[in-house]
């Protein structure tokens, strides 16, 4: 469990997000869980230029999940990653959570930053990934 350095999210929200991580990136053979990375000390740079009412409203959200047990956020997260299964007007809210929690959660986890306790590797150095820049001039 982090120690919240967040600005803009409190402890309870960061720690509803690490919990909800772990769940959508448990550990997987040498990949490293959410938490164990700690890559949730860096979200004040996933949030940074959202608006500031989306991060609000983010906030709002994973304080009342931090309350919400584990049983009930596992089946949170399978049915934000299967919406069809349910009415139209639930898919739509579904579809929406799936994509802000899942889109910050593998922001964080792929954006190459872990947390200060962390000593391993990357998971995209474990994945073998390495993005490269190359100067336009070079493809001509």
């Amino acid at each position: 469990m982090s120690t919240s350095h967040s600005q803009m999210l409190d402890a309870r929200a960061v720690r509803a997000l690490e919990r909800l991580g772990d769940m959508i990136v448990p550990r997987l053979g040498s990949l490293p869980s959410f938490s164990e990375l700690g890559c949730v000390e860096h979200v004040d740079s996933v949030l940074t230029y959202a608006p500031p009412e989306d991060v609000t409203s983010l906030k709002t959200l994973l304080d009342v999940l931090y309350y919400v047990p584990d049983f009930a956020l596992r089946f949170l997260v399978r049915a934000m990653a299967r919406p069809e299964k349910w009415p139209e007007f639930i898919a739509a809210n579904l579809r929406l959570l799936d994509m802000g929690i899942r889109g910050v959660v593998l922001s964080l986890y792929y954006s190459g930053k872990t947390g200060a306790t962390y000593k391993g590797p990357t998971p995209q150095e474990l994945m073998g990934y390495e993005i490269r820049r190359i100067p336009r001039e070079a493809l001509t």
